[in-house]
């Protein structure tokens, strides 16, 4: 066989990835609550890291690709470790586009596996004494939404939820 030699894979997170982490950081820099960040895949040690520097308190890392799974499987995944790794999660983010192929179906299947309500395309969550008011934002349209159910949410750029540097 021919030698191609060596191949250097840099895994990054994704952009939606790091909108959700930094919304997750800001609701955890205003209401104290906690951030457990799950990562899937073979990672890198610098993506594992990442999050840390940033003010995770907890990495819950899959070693499984979800590139080699489905949408449903990498879904099924995912919401089997929240219900067996974090205990009574209050807001569960994800970027719009995690982790599928940009098919956006991972959050709002997981949030299905769950039993949870899905609000997709969100840009602002605040606390509200005994609910969740979540905005979210397409090409036409702002939504508010209230939730005292604790919610599943796909995260999209805002603007002001770039990642913060560790």
């Amino acid at each position: 066989g021919e030698d191609f030699g060596t191949v250097e894979v840099h895994q990054v997170w994704g952009p939606y990835d790091e909108n959700a982490l930094e919304l997750a950081l800001e609701i955890k820099d205003r209401y104290g609550h906690g951030v457990v960040a799950l990562v899937m895949g073979g990672a890198a040690p610098d993506l594992l890291r990442q999050p840390l520097e940033s003010g995770v308190d907890r990495i819950i890392h899959i070693n499984e690709s979800a590139w080699r799974l489905s949408p449903l499987s990498t879904a099924r995944t995912l919401a089997h470790a929240i219900q067996t790794a974090v205990e009574d999660p209050s807001l569960i983010l994800a970027g719009i586009q995690s982790g599928d192929w940009d098919s956006g179906l991972v959050p709002p299947t997981v949030a299905s596996e769950m039993q949870r309500p899905f609000v997709a395309n969100l840009v602002e969550a605040a606390w509200e004494g005994d609910a969740w008011r979540l905005t979210s934002r397409d090409a036409q349209h702002v939504r508010v939404v209230q939730s005292a159910v604790p919610p599943v949410a796909s995260v999209t750029s805002s603007g002001s939820n770039t990642l913060r540097y560790p």
